[in-house]
């Protein structure tokens, strides 16, 4: 095979051939082999009639992966066209590769229950005892030789090199696995079906916390009351057709540790003694046996409601969540070297919310119709952490803040207690009056550009003098080319020590990129044979941050592309203030090269955008042909339609789709077309 090869690859002739590089072909690594993937799940279910009443059930699921990799170089020359020969044989005998790996996941779930129903009289009742066991186990091996006696040869015995065995990125573990046991009932009752009740308990226990805390219980109940069967309602029952109270409360477990959190782990690790490297064992990560299921209390009040007799229906839901002992991993001192820190039951989060759906549907003749719309609000709260954040300035003088003891800061958020959680915790671009000076002819720190660019010569002015009168500029400190100049940004000085733009300065926003509202609406309508339905879904209240090249970034480099709002970014020429290309009341700061846009590149509200938006995630228009005609064909029915998907959004966020996020590197959701036949004999 003759591959194409560029001359950077340490060809023996690489400097001259570097020379016409539009004439040489460029060189690809190849390799041949196979990959064979093999899937394996069956289920077994069997139910008995025991008595009246009383019924038994035995599910079983067995569930087996495995993904076998066997690979090996090729060899491959690298041709020139302009020297016509060839100038490059990869790789060689001593440097061609074996590889293997299989990876292989098996799991199984065995679940029986017992289950009693019957009726005395006005009362009703199903109880419900069940047991559950679960077992996942997942195993990774490679290795890889080199050195092949030929190319022809692909055995790993041929190799005559270990290059490695059992490599695993991160020093992730060869062969993990899981269990989990559970005990649980129910029981429901209802009296005349106008008083409710059902309690469930939960009895679970899971191999990854120590056998000690192994163990949790997790009891719920809900009560509800059907108020429109009581004999005083009975004079609404013409336009009331249900009406129904709920209140409930319950706990739940969660597990979100990893497999072996509550053991100390070891890895293997090479060392240094005497000049020669040798094979040991240390700590990764310390074990913490104490750690413990996250609890999930839940408590919630509901009102179930439908008029003119179901035509119109209304579900209100009142709910406040509280997650306690939320596993985290804490910062882990210096002094403990590089392992990482225990996972530790440190953190509480509340979630309160409100959550409503109104439905309607009707007929008109022929025409059917129906609408569904639902929307929830939730606010969430981090009420425990790591203790309380508290700045300021203390006896001498000094600003200080305990961030790194009672918060965790990462992906330009912040988790620390009294705050949503992952709150935006940034820089805020300084907003002065554009005065300048003061009433005594002296800078005013209040005084600066209006929207913290430096636009104007006033503006660097300023700038000058503030920096002359004692106040510094961060993170470029200087004014000069390459330093704070035009077309850069300004921070504001939030804690007030002069300086404009340090750690310190940092606000919360009061934003996070979890919506705080969401909205669905399903809409459907028939006549005649025709049909027609629509989803409409909606997220709002949530921020995203974004600072992407080609979009609104203000770096660039070589090979990367410019935004093709470049336009839109600010440009001033100081030598010719009056050149036509000036642009000073640009959106965008200045371009720049490299690192030189460090000051504008600083997290801030800036580019806090908001991601709020409306979609049509759905249409569908369909024509069902009469049953008359549909019965000569000998068919019961025949329906064609048209269906679109994702074909409308409704958005000020500048990115490609705020359902995504604020990542450029993930695909966005596609419209869809497609039109089909449905056939039913």
């Amino acid at each position: 095979m003759v591959a194409k090869y560029d001359g950077k690859f340490g060809a023996p002739e690489a400097d001259e051939e570097k020379k016409d590089l539009n004439n040489v072909y460029r060189w690809t690594a190849m390799s041949g082999g196979k990959k064979t993937t093999t899937r394996i799940s069956t289920s077994w279910y069997a139910e008995v009639d025991i008595m009246k009443g009383l019924t038994g059930k035995i599910n079983a699921n067995y569930q087996d992966y495995s993904h076998i990799t066997d690979t090996y170089s090729k060899h491959t020359e690298g041709y020139s066209f302009r020297k016509d020969k060839v100038i490059v044989s990869t790789p060689t005998l001593d440097a061609a590769t074996v590889n293997f790996a299989m990876d292989r996941r098996y799991e199984y779930t065995l679940t029986g229950t017992l289950n009693y129903m019957n009726t005395f009289g006005d009362h009703d009742i199903n109880v419900l005892a069940g047991y559950e066991q679960y077992y996942y186990n997942t195993r990774t091996d490679n290795a890889q030789k080199k050195g092949l006696m030929d190319f022809s040869i692909h055995d790993m015995q041929s190799a005559s090199e270990m290059v490695y065995i059992n490599y695993h990125k991160d020093n992730d573990l060869s062969e993990r696995d899981y269990g989990m046991l559970s005990y649980f009932g129910r029981i429901n009752y209802a009296y005349k079906g106008r008083y409710l009740l059902e309690a469930n308990v939960r009895r679970d226990g899971s191999s990854r916390f120590s056998p000690d805390n192994r163990w949790g219980t997790f009891p719920s109940f809900s009560l509800g009351w059907r108020i429109s069967e009581e004999s005083f309602m009975e004079n609404t029952r013409s336009w009331l057709s249900n009406l129904k109270l709920r209140a409930s409360w319950g706990k739940l477990g969660n597990v979100t540790s990893g497999y072996y959190d509550w053991q100390s782990v070891y890895s293997i690790i090479n060392s240094s003694f005497g000049g020669n490297i040798s094979n040991g064992l240390a700590v990764t990560k310390v074990g913490n046996p104490i750690i413990q299921w996250e609890n999930i209390n839940s408590t919630g009040i509901g009102l179930d409601a439908s008029f003119l007799n179901n035509k119109l229906t209304l579900e209100v839901d009142f709910y406040n969540k509280v997650t306690e002992g939320i596993l985290t991993n804490p910062t882990m001192p210096f002094t403990m070297g590089l392992a990482t820190a225990p996972t530790q039951n440190t953190a509480d989060l509340r979630n309160r919310g409100l959550e409503v759906t109104l439905g309607w549907n009707d007929r008109i003749k022929d025409f059917q119709y129906g609408a569904n719309i639902n929307f929830s609000y939730n606010q969430n709260k981090v009420t425990k952490y790591l203790g309380k954040f508290e700045a300021g300035w203390n006896d001498k003088g000094e600003y200080t803040s305990n961030i790194g003891k009672s918060a965790t800061t990462q992906n330009n958020g912040i988790r620390t207690e009294g705050h949503m959680f992952d709150e935006y915790y940034m820089l805020q671009r300084y907003k002065g009056t554009g005065k300048y000076k003061d009433g005594s002819g002296n800078v005013d720190p209040l005084g600066g550009p209006r929207d913290g660019m430096i636009r104007t010569p006033e503006d660097l002015q300023w700038v000058k003098d503030m920096i002359a009168a004692g106040y510094s500029f961060q993170p470029k400190s200087t004014v000069g080319r390459g330093q704070l100049n035009y077309g850069e940004y300004i921070y504001a000085d939030e804690n007030g020590d002069k300086i404009f733009g340090n750690t310190h300065d940092r606000v919360f926003t009061g934003k996070s990129s979890m919506p705080k509202y969401t909205l669905g609406i399903n809409l459907n309508a028939a006549w005649k044979g025709f049909d027609m339905s629509m989803t409409w879904a909606g997220s709002f209240g949530m921020y995203y941050y974004m600072y992407e090249r080609g979009i609104n970034a203000t770096n660039v480099t070589d090979g990367e592309q410019i935004a093709s709002n470049f336009k839109q970014y600010y440009y001033y020429n100081e030598n010719n203030p009056n050149d036509p290309l000036n642009n000073i009341n640009a959106k965008y700061p200045s371009l720049k090269y490299g690192t030189g846009s460090l000051g504008n590149q600083a997290v801030n509200t800036t580019n806090l955008y908001n991601g709020s938006y409306l979609k049509l995630k759905t249409l569908q228009i369909g024509y069902s042909l009469p049953n008359s005609l549909v019965a000569k064909m000998r068919m019961q029915k025949l329906r064609v339609f048209l269906a679109g998907e994702n074909l409308l959004t409704i958005t000020d966020f500048p990115g490609m789709d705020p359902e995504i996020g604020a990542s450029v590197n993930k695909y966005p959701l596609n419209k869809q077309l497609s039109a089909g036949v449905n056939i039913t004999f």
